[in-house]
């Protein structure tokens, strides 16, 4: 059985114009196959906050969610569960609250007594 590759022939030194092409709008520079010359991004690309992506990569804008360009388009989903992994019944007063050196913030459960005191404004009714 005989596997044929195909690879680009690059050359020994790199020969580029002076100056780099220029690209549309939107398009950055890249290496070309041989990463010897400037070349224009091939392809849709997506630009996020001043990022350009190319399609088919996968970023992190954030530590909360996780993106792809596809197409020209952004596509993200959370990495967070909060909105998934809801308190149960038996946390009457849920709060979200940040975690030092996490990024997700978790959920924690109130005891009744200082959710009712939290629901007052920090003061318990008298008879307590």
């Amino acid at each position: 059985m005989l596997t044929v590759v195909w690879s680009q022939a690059c050359p020994l030194r790199c020969q580029c114009p002076r100056e780099p092409p220029e690209c549309g709008p939107g398009v950055p520079l890249m290496l070309d196959d041989c990463a010897c010359c400037l070349v224009s991004e091939k392809g849709p690309v997506c630009v996020l906050d001043g990022t350009v992506y190319r399609n088919g990569q996968t970023f992190f804008p954030s530590c909360k969610y996780q993106c792809v360009c596809r197409d020209g388009q952004v596509g993200c989903v959370p990495r967070c569960n909060l909105d998934v992994m809801l308190p149960g019944p038996d946390c009457p007063a849920p709060r979200r609250v940040q975690v030092p050196g996490e990024c997700c913030e978790k959920w924690v459960c109130e005891p009744q007594s200082q959710a009712e005191a939290s629901a007052l404004g920090g003061f318990a009714m008298a008879g307590e």
